[in-house]
């Protein structure tokens, strides 16, 4: 079991001991928050046991959100519900509920504000459980089998502004048509029928349709949504109909498209010259796409991510000539020229994460100066290199995982950064000895030694 978050309640000391091992009360703050990250089920009712002894009624009603992921829900447990009525966050991934359990959940929850139940084995008969009015802000509802949203939706959850009802079989989502709150919608991997879109949501500002919608002909309704901002879409044919849609009548800030099939050179160089598109990520493109895309078109992205694609030198003279970049990310990408040399930007983000880059493909890092986090994880970090990252004195985070780095270059590095406060280092040959030995040093510093789901330092 993996206990990942913490109880961020001013509870006792002994509670806080007793139920997370989290020491003194210096480690509690002021929201109070219990999340027990993918238990088993014999160790994960032992927390609920525990949880039932070390707090009282009082602490217990104190708790703003709750994450019980992959824990037995029976009797017992939902009965601890009763005693905190001022949940407004609820966690219940990867549980199989019986007939009723929500419904009694979401009566005896009157503050419930986030409800999550991804992969919970649910289909559409789980609304049956929602009473008329529910004050949801968030619902994820991801990796079910739902296969159609009820008439009444909206009146459901009338106050909805994030939804999540990715990889659901569900090709109809008309019935969220006049949503006034939502603004978020994630509908990835809908694989199936030709999708169908409400024809009318005032409110939505990000659409994610990944893997979701192979032609153009569901997307013409995007411009009946006047403040959509944001769009995702993967794995679909582009053609002249979407690039005029995208283009001409929507007014994105945050582009991402994935996978991307296209018969000629890739042609964004309209999209590309509009100054609203702040935000452009573009994934498992062509080698030739970007080359067509950029020629001749000014830039003004202030966040661009080009991840696992091959980039030619035209390409990389491109990303050089955005002056406005703020956050560059080339995870996992091929780049045949000098990145850094002769580039107009002065980045905040650069993330270079497992990218093949040529023998000086980081000379010209030491003039982004006002670097605040940098991602070099699983690349080859020369000595001048190292020596760079000394001056980067305004990084806050860095993650340089599988370096060879010794335990004395790890203190030379966080003594030449002051204001650094999070440290990925996994696969590090430092000793956990010698690590919390850094840690006791730099107590502002927290530092990642282990996977995801892993212990931190």
């Amino acid at each position: 079991m993996s206990i990942t978050a913490l109880h961020r309640s001013c509870l006792p000391a002994i509670a806080c001991t007793l139920l997370f091992g989290l020491g003194p009360p210096s480690a509690c703050r002021s929201e109070p928050v219990l999340l027990v990250s993918e238990p088993d089920s014999e160790q994960s009712q032992a927390i609920l046991d525990r949880l039932q002894i070390g707090l009282d009624q009082g602490q217990l009603a104190q708790l703003k959100q709750l994450d019980l992921s992959g824990a037995p829900l029976l009797n017992s447990e939902l009965g601890l519900l009763l005693n905190m009525p001022g949940l407004e966050s609820l966690t219940l991934d990867h549980i199989v509920l019986q007939h009723g359990d929500l419904a009694w959940i979401l009566r005896h929850l009157p503050n419930l504000k986030h409800l999550s139940l991804q992969d919970c084995a649910l289909d559409e008969r789980v609304f049956d459980e929602f009473p008329p009015g529910l004050q949801l802000a968030e619902l994820n509802l991801a990796f079910n089998q739902i296969r159609s949203l009820p008439a009444d939706f909206n009146a459901l959850v009338p106050q909805l502004g994030q939804l999540d009802l990715s990889a659901n079989p569900i090709p109809d989502f008309t019935n969220l048509s006049g949503a006034l709150y939502l603004k978020r919608l994630k509908a990835d991997q809908l694989r199936g029928s030709e999708l169908q879109l409400p024809d009318r949501l005032p409110a939505l500002r990000e659409l994610d349709l990944i893997e979701s919608v192979p032609t153009a002909a569901p997307l013409q309704v995007l411009a009946n949504y006047p403040h959509l901002e944001h769009l995702a879409l993967g794995q679909l044919r582009w053609n002249a109909e979407i690039e005029h849609l995208i283009a001409h009548k929507l007014r994105l800030k945050s582009l991402q498209l994935e996978e991307i099939e296209t018969e000629s050179p890739f042609l964004l160089a309209a999209l590309l010259r509009r100054p609203l598109l702040q935000r452009l990520e573009l994934l498992h493109l062509a080698p030739d796409a970007l080359p067509s895309a950029a020629a001749n078109a000014p830039c003004f992205l202030q966040r661009l991510a080009l991840q696992e694609m091959e980039l030619s030198k035209p390409a990389i003279q491109w990303v050089q000539s955005c002056s406005q970049l703020k956050s560059l990310d080339m995870s996992g990408s091929q780049i045949n020229a000098s990145l850094l040399d002769g580039a107009a930007f002065q980045l905040q983000q650069l993330v270079l994460a497992e990218t093949r880059l040529p023998r000086a493909g980081l000379s010209g890092l030491h003039r982004q100066t006002g670097l605040r986090d940098l991602d070099i994880r699983s690349l080859t970090i020369m000595p001048d290199v190292f020596a760079t990252i000394l001056k980067l004195n305004k990084l806050q985070r860095l993650a340089v995982d599988y370096q060879p780095w010794s335990d004395q270059k790890m203190q030379q590095l966080l003594q030449a950064l002051p204001e650094l406060r999070f440290l990925s280092a996994i696969g590090s040959p430092v000793s956990a000895r010698q690590w919390r030995l850094v840690q006791a040093r730099f107590p502002h510093l927290r530092i990642q030694t282990e996977q995801p789901g892993g212990p931190d330092i």
